[in-house]
């Protein structure tokens, strides 16, 4: 088992329109295909990888978190390929460990909540971070197909107007 770290998706986050936001609750979506991924060679079956997606403001509030899996991944190996939604220090931390095997939505929580109580507010940047773990479904070279997008509510707290009160 080898855990691997180091990628970087720098584009991956990206914020909603407002009508988008206005409409869902969330404000920015991070997308992760299995291109991003599927050259690391090297391995064995139960590898984690920790992508870093981006960058959360200064002071920051993140309270609205889902994942959907728009292509089912697939894999050569039979077994489990999961994905955890956090940061850095913390990586299920937003969203714990999904299946990313079979296409869906997949809000572990009752409202689409943070899985965790802690890092949900902070008032330095943190690194936004997704981590896959193969399980028992071989190694990374193995995942030829897949799409995932996170959804998530990320709050400037220093961009709000507090001469209006």
């Amino acid at each position: 088992m080898a855990a691997y770290t180091g990628l970087t998706l720098n584009t991956a986050v990206k914020p909603l329109s407002a009508e988008q936001s206005r409409q869902t609750g969330f404000t920015h979506i991070a997308t992760i295909k299995y291109t991003d991924f599927n050259t690391i060679t090297g391995g064995t079956t139960g590898d984690t990888l920790d992508i870093a997606i981006g960058t959360t403001p200064a002071s920051f509030l993140i309270d609205h978190v889902t994942m959907n899996v728009k292509t089912a991944f697939s894999t050569s190996s039979t077994g489990t390929l999961t994905m955890g939604f956090g940061i850095s220090s913390s990586v299920a931390v937003y969203l714990a460990a999904q299946s990313l095997l079979t296409a869906g939505p997949k809000a572990v929580t009752a409202g689409a909540v943070p899985a965790g109580s802690t890092s949900t507010t902070g008032a330095s940047a943190v690194t936004l971070t997704c981590r896959l773990t193969t399980g028992t479904a071989g190694v990374l070279t193995d995942v030829s197909a897949g799409v995932v997008d996170i959804y998530f509510r990320m709050i400037d707290l220093n961009t709000i107007d507090s001469t209006n009160y």
